[in-house]
Order: structure tokens, then sequence, then C-alpha cells
């Protein structure tokens, strides 16, 4: 038993991988969770972001795919004032729609680099209204090695992200725009090439 599980193992890691191919359907999802803490004598701030979601594309040459992809998104966070007793909870529940496009490159045949565009609007699933409009463009890097000839496991280790929000029932507008390396907590995904 020991050495035919071994055998499998073996074998599904000497496969090459030459999944991307014109006209291949890209099945997916990723993951990314993050938690900070921060404390003193008088305050206390936990925070904890929860991203997961699906994504599907399709290969229009060997090496772009382009596809819809949608985000779960669940943000808390709270804060406790010790000298006051006091103490506030921030919970965002958001689903985000966008398209995307990816390129893939070869560092060998079964590691490669992918560098992907996503464009996507937030849908607010929670709190009062009207919501923010909020949209995102994000620029991502990372890497996929392909764990069978289909199935790639991947991690986006860096992004660089622009959003804009507005809400015109209090005359409010914010940008961010900032470089994130995500060495530590990397984004996690799946994919198919079916």
């Amino acid at each position: 038993m020991r050495i035919s599980l071994l055998a499998l193992i073996i074998s599904l890691f000497a496969i090459t991988a030459h999944a991307q191919e014109k006209g291949q359907l890209l099945l997916g999802g990723g993951l990314l969770y993050n938690s900070t803490f921060e404390g003193d004598s008088l305050t206390e701030t936990s925070q904890y972001n929860l991203a997961a979601g699906p994504f599907a594309g399709l290969m229009v040459t060997q090496r772009i795919a382009v596809g819809f992809q949608s985000v779960f998104r669940l943000d808390y966070e709270k804060t406790i004032d010790k000298e006051n007793d006091f103490s506030t909870t921030r919970n965002i529940q958001a689903m985000t729609v966008g398209v995307f496009g990816r390129y893939h490159g070869n560092f060998t045949d079964k590691l490669l680099y992918i560098g992907q565009v996503n464009f996507s609007k937030d849908f607010r699933l929670n709190g009062n209204t009207p919501h923010p409009q909020i949209y995102r463009l994000n620029a991502t890097a990372g890497l996929l090695y392909f764990v069978a000839e289909r199935v790639s496991l991947g991690i986006n280790v860096a992004s660089l992200n622009f959003m804009s929000e507005t809400q015109s029932n209090i005359d409010y507008k914010r940008r961010d725009f900032n470089l994130d390396y995500n060495i530590l907590n990397p984004q996690l995904e799946v994919v198919f090439y079916l």
C-alpha cells in the first residue's frame, strides 16, 4: 500500500505540464486570510480579513487567459478602550465582481510565473444604505506549480492596488494606491485547466 501511494505521488509530480493551450477553460478559486493585533495598556485592536472566491477564464493564446472572478470579503475589526471600558466593532461583508487578464510564463514545465490585471466593483452586503461605490484596479505577480497535468497550485506574492471610493449622500471621496508584498500572508489558489 505504501509503495503504490508513493508511486502515485511521484507520478503526479513527474508529469510535464502542457496545460496552457489556446481554447482551454480555467476554473479555480483563491483564498486569503490576514489577522493583526495591536495593544498597549490603554487600547487593544484586533482585526482579521478573509477573502475567498471562484474564477473562470479562457486561454485566448498559449500564454494569455481572460475571465471573470468574484470574491467574498469579510473585514472585521474590534477596538477596546480599557481606560473608558468601551469597545467598538466594524464588520463589513462585501462581494467583489470583476474581470481579469492573466499572463503565464514558464520557469520550467511545471513552475510558472504569472502576471494578472483585475478590474472589479464592490457590492456591500451589509450595513447602512446607500452603500459606497467602490472600484478596484489591481496588478498581481505570483507563481503556479503544476501538481498534475491539468491542476496547479498558485501563490500571489505581490500586488499593486488602486481603489476609488465615492459616497454621494455625504459627498465623500477616497483614493488609495499601494504596493503590497504578501510574502508572509500570500493569496493561495487552485487552478484547473480543462
